[in-house]
């Protein structure tokens, strides 16, 4: 038996971590945590073994075989494993980056597999040669493999039935060969789970070689609005009090899927101000906000680590490199590298304040989610861009360079629709955002712009500028009096249409404004009352 141990940093050829054998072994409160193995079981080994795991955590364990090996977190040789709130982050191998289990057998109950990575398609859980496995309230979300995203695979006369689980792909998007069985009992989903932060992996500048990435942590709470919260069955968890963290099992009458119960409490973005770079070559984002979370001191001086998430982007703070001011429950901390160059917690006041500097942030989009964990507690709030609520960049949006070259995105920022003196023509100015996942060339493609059922312009070639930039210029002749000037340019992530005397129809508020070249289609609908 063991109980509240910590196994990390060891390795072996088969069980890094630890190798049990032909025992009744009971495990709960442990974390098994970045160990290595050469072909089976980078956290640990079960053979012959019958065992229950319960309240733990196996994280960042891995195999250091790329052509072969088996379970990055545990491998199962004829064993039976009983798992109750268990939580496998980010371990790898080729084959089960979470689990690899042969000739055995199991019921899990409460887990959440995610992060897990193989070189292979078994990223999550992968069961062989007459293995059958039972799951309920399990999560598997977010396993990745290099030859395909299975979050469960089964061969050679293995089963699995699974019921109330949220599984990536859903039953379909499993690999079941034609010797195996995958039973989709009740109340499974194919939904975000909606983690408060998810894990990340850093390739340490190797891509190709899996087998020498580290993993930086994330914090699996469920937030508010997770597809996971109270959908679960009760009756798989009779005589499970607690969750992995010592909370009640059932808080809200129904249990949660996953490792954890507990979820997340209000924490207030009071202000936040964004900024690009002028080059998305240059690292020159950044970012800062401040606010009110209701962290106690006691929460803080029992912290190892401060977690912060601000959209996508997260960074883990150790506490020991905060600094108090005098006496007060007065925290602060200063870095110039790494996401967050200073955050200061007064936990007198309730209050945050954060900065970040001198960092690349594409991909970011409001709404933002911001968490902001401190040991056991942890607070999540939301930053919008719109509405009563908008508290990033006073009147302005978040910066569109955030996706330049990366995602395909359109917004109007001003508007100016005005009648003619001949029906259905018009003077029209639109001003606003854009960005393109691929910047094409826009003087060999043709680009459409749409005003509800009307053209403004149809598959024009643009004047190239230099740096980014083009231009459409009409002008009037005796057949059409319309004038037309367009301006569109990626460095900035701005365009620019003003068309004059342009016959476009009667057209109903709100329009559609569409904006087409290459591969790019998007829409925008525009109020003009």
């Amino acid at each position: 038996m063991l109980t509240d141990t910590l196994v990390e940093d060891n390795s072996a050829t088969e069980g890094g971590g630890l190798s049990l054998n032909d025992a009744n072994s009971v495990l709960t409160d442990c974390q098994i945590i970045d160990n290595t193995a050469v072909n089976f079981g980078g956290g640990m080994v079960l053979t012959h073994e019958s065992a229950i795991l319960k309240n733990s955590i196996i994280r960042g364990n891995r195999i250091t075989t790329a052509s072969v090996g088996y379970g990055g977190g545990m491998y199962g040789n004829a064993a039976v494993l009983t798992v109750e709130n268990l939580l496998i982050e980010g371990n790898s191998a080729r084959n089960g980056g979470a689990f690899a289990m042969y000739n055995s057998n199991g019921i899990w109950t409460n887990c959440t597999f995610t992060g897990n990575q193989s070189e292979s398609r078994n990223a999550g859980v992968y069961l062989f040669h007459h293995t059958a496995i039972e799951m309920g309230n399990c999560i598997l979300w977010g396993n990745h493999g290099a030859l395909g995203d299975n979050q469960l695979r089964m061969s050679t006369s293995s089963s699995a039935a699974v019921s109330f689980c949220d599984v990536q792909g859903g039953q379909d998007g499993q690999e079941v060969d034609e010797t195996s069985t995958l039973t989709w009992g009740d109340g499974n989903r194919d939904d975000d789970p909606d983690f408060a932060v998810e894990g990340q992996w850093d390739p340490n500048e190797t891509p190709e070689d899996y087998t020498d990435d580290s993993w930086s942590a994330g914090c699996y709470y469920l937030l508010p609005d997770s597809p996971c919260r109270d959908t679960g069955d009760n009756t798989a968890v009779t005589g499970i009090d607690t969750d992995l963290e010592g909370n009640p099992r059932v808080s809200n009458g129904i249990v949660d899927l996953g490792a954890y119960e507990k979820g997340v409490v209000d924490l207030i973005v009071a202000k936040m101000t964004l900024k690009a770079g002028r080059s998305r070559q240059a690292v020159a984002d950044t970012f800062q906000a401040n606010g009110t979370c209701q962290a106690a001191p006691a929460d803080f001086t029992a912290a190892e680590n401060i977690l912060v998430r601000v959209g996508t982007f997260f960074e883990t703070l150790a506490r020991e490199d905060f600094r108090q001011s005098g006496s007060k429950p007065v925290y602060a901390y200063r870095r110039t590298t790494g996401l967050i160059s200073s955050l200061k917690l007064d936990l007198s006041k309730h209050t945050f304040q954060m900065k970040s500097r001198k960092q690349d942030l594409t991909g970011l989009i409001a709404p933002l989610p911001v968490v902001l964990e401190i040991g056991d507690y942890c607070a999540y709030g939301l930053a919008d861009d719109e509405g009563a609520e908008d508290v990033i960049n006073g009147k302005k949006y978040v910066p569109m360079q955030y996706l330049y070259g990366y995602e395909d995105a359109l917004r109007i920022e001003k508007i100016s629709c005005k009648q003619g003196t001949e029906e259905g023509v018009v003077s029209l100015t639109l001003q606003g955002s854009l960005a393109a996942a691929d910047l094409v060339n826009l003087s060999t493609q043709g680009v459409t712009l749409t005003w509800g059922a009307a053209d403004i312009i149809t598959s024009q070639l643009f004047t190239d500028k230099n740096n980014g930039k083009y231009q459409f210029s009409k002008k009037p002749s005796t057949d059409d009096p319309s004038t037309i000037n367009v301006t569109i340019d990626y460095a900035k992530c701005t365009f620019k249409i003003t068309a004059k005397k342009i016959n476009l129809g009667w057209q109903a508020s709100p329009v559609t404004f569409r904006m087409q070249f290459a591969g790019y289609d998007q829409t925008a609908t525009v109020p003009i009352d």
